[in-house]
Parts: structure tokens; C-alpha cells; sequence
């Protein structure tokens, strides 16, 4: 009889203690409250609170540990807010991760809101890497908005020490806007000397439009060109195009009609500078356009 009275009682403080947490099914959940490990007054929904001094695995407060060695083997923790149902995730790939190229043993900060955000109130921000146990700082962000890579006190927008620019693509070089408010591409040439051409301002209206995607994979070839150019495409429908060509003034220059693939347009007369090549059917409607470049 004793025996089951302090069963009883045992089950009485137990219920009386836990009473919060409810079961359902295999699950186990916490209706109110909030919940503390390491502390008894959490104010946080889930908190945890501890001294650790030693730079030992003890230091992990949470560790979350996905031991597939699948092609799809990662873990994650994921974040949500409203009725969306967007979220930001942060995640690490395993080293047998092959479902994304490049991904494995990759950890990862990915969202499908809006976009990210990185914050540093009154501070910086700081891209470092480590080799060995020495880490590296490559670039950082002041709290003026001063970027800086292989130095930690920038004195411009954008400044670069002990290193190189390279730019690969000989079509692609610095742009600068001129006093007047028009913008100029530097470009190498085979003597290494910068060339400077007039072009649209990168974002204006004009450059916008003149980069809208067309149906029609056409090319100008060569670009840049001395004195002819000749337009290429992959479609067969078209053996004659109307053209038209336009300086960056929007005047147009030249018209007239073009075999594709085979005819050519003489520019040698133009100025030196960015031009636009307009196309059209037999019945003026419009098919697409390339830049390209007079020397």
C-alpha cells in the first residue's frame, strides 16, 4: 500500500511539474511558455545560457548533425515569418553532396524572400578565409560604406591593394562619365593603349532597351570593325532584313536591305564609337538589334 502511494505521489509531482508538455503520437510539444537550458527564467521562447572559456567543442551550444552519406546529404535550420511562405535557410552540403554541382561540403546562407541583408550597426562587415590555422581578411565593408580588398582601412568607394584588376573579355573595359554627363567605355587595344568610346550610361533608359532580349540569336562580326560588318544568325525563315543603324544620339545613320549571313555594310565613314544595329522583316516588323563597335 505504501509502495503504491508513493508511486502516487511521484506520478502527482511529475504531472504537477510538466504538466506543459503534451504528447501527440511520437511527438512531444510545448503549448506556453518559454523554455530555458541553463537558466530558469528564459525570456526568449527557447534559450539557452552558459559559461564556457575554453576554445573546446563545449563552446556549441546547438549542434545539428544529418548523418546520411547520400548524393543528397545536408542539414539545415530554416526561418519563416508571415503567410509567404518564403524563407531563409542556413545549411551545410556533405562531401558527398553531388545533387548541385560544386556544392559539396559547402555550407550556405540561401533565401526565397526578397533578398539578404547584411547588417552591422555601427560597424563593418568582413569576407575572411583561413589557410591552415592562420585566417585571412580579403575584404571588408567600413561603417562608411568604404570598400576595401587586401586593406582594412579603405580610402575610397572601391580601393585595391597588392593586387591587379584583370579583365579578360576584350569587349568589356572601365566606364567613365565624362563632365557633361555622358558615359565612355575604356577598351585596350593590341598597342596598350586605352581607347575611350562613347556609349549609353549604364542603367539609362536607352541602354535598357537597347539590351532587351530578342527570339533571334543574331551576331555583327567583327566587333569592333574599321570599315565592314556583316550580321549572323542561326534562323533560316529570313534571306533579307531590313536594317537601320543608330548612333547613340538615337539618328539614325544608315538603312538599307541585307542578305543574312552573306551581304556586308560598309562603315567606314562613321565616327569612331558605339553603334546600334536595328533589324526588321520584309514588313518593318522588328526582329532584334546588336551593339557594336567603330575603330
Amino acid at each position: 500500500m505504501k509502495k503504491n502511494l508513493l508511486t502516487l505521489l511521484l506520478i502527482s509531482i511529475s504531472v504537477f511539474s510538466y504538466g506543459q508538455w503534451q504528447i501527440n503520437g511520437s511527438n512531444i510539444y510545448y503549448n506556453q511558455g518559454n523554455v530555458g537550458i541553463g537558466l530558469s527564467d528564459p525570456i526568449y521562447r527557447f534559450e539557452i545560457e552558459g559559461i564556457e572559456d575554453y576554445a573546446t567543442e563545449s563552446r556549441t551550444f546547438i549542434r545539428l548533425f544529418n548523418k546520411s552519406v547520400s548524393h543528397n546529404s545536408g542539414v539545415s535550420m530554416k526561418l519563416y515569418a508571415g503567410e509567404s511562405g518564403s524563407f531563409t535557410s542556413l545549411s551545410h552540403m556533405s562531401d558527398t553532396y553531388t545533387a548541385s554541382p560544386n556544392h559539396a561540403d559547402f555550407g550556405q546562407l540561401f533565401t526565397t524572400g526578397a533578398g539578404l541583408m547584411f547588417k552591422a550597426r555601427s560597424g563593418i562587415i568582413k569576407f575572411e578565409t583561413s589557410s591552415d590555422i592562420v585566417t585571412h581578411e580579403r575584404m571588408r565593408i567600413n561603417k562608411d560604406g568604404l570598400i576595401g580588398i587586401g586593406t582594412t582601412e579603405p580610402k575610397a568607394k572601391l580601393q585595391i591593394a597588392e593586387g591587379d584588376i584583370y579583365i579578360s573579355d576584350i569587349t568589356k573595359g572601365i566606364i567613365m562619365k565624362s563632365p557633361d554627363g555622358q558615359c565612355w567605355k575604356g577598351t585596350l587595344n593590341n598597342d596598350g593603349i586605352l581607347n575611350f568610346t562613347l556609349m549609353y550610361c549604364p542603367g539609362s533608359v536607352d541602354q535598357i532597351n537597347e539590351t532587351e532580349k530578342t527570339n533571334y540569336n543574331i551576331s555583327v562580326t567583327p566587333n569592333p570593325s574599321i570599315q565592314y560588318i556583316s550580321l549572323v544568325t542561326d534562323k533560316k525563315e529570313f534571306k533579307t532584313i531590313i536594317y537601320k543603324i543608330i548612333d547613340l544620339h538615337g539618328k539614325i545613320v544608315k538603312e538599307g536591305k541585307l542578305r543574312l549571313n552573306k551581304g556586308e555594310i560598309n562603315i567606314e565613314q562613321f565616327t569612331n564609337g558605339l553603334y546600334i544595329l536595328n533589324i526588321y522583316n520584309s514588313r518593318g516588323e522588328y526582329l532584334g538589334s546588336e551593339k557594336f563597335i567603330k575603330e
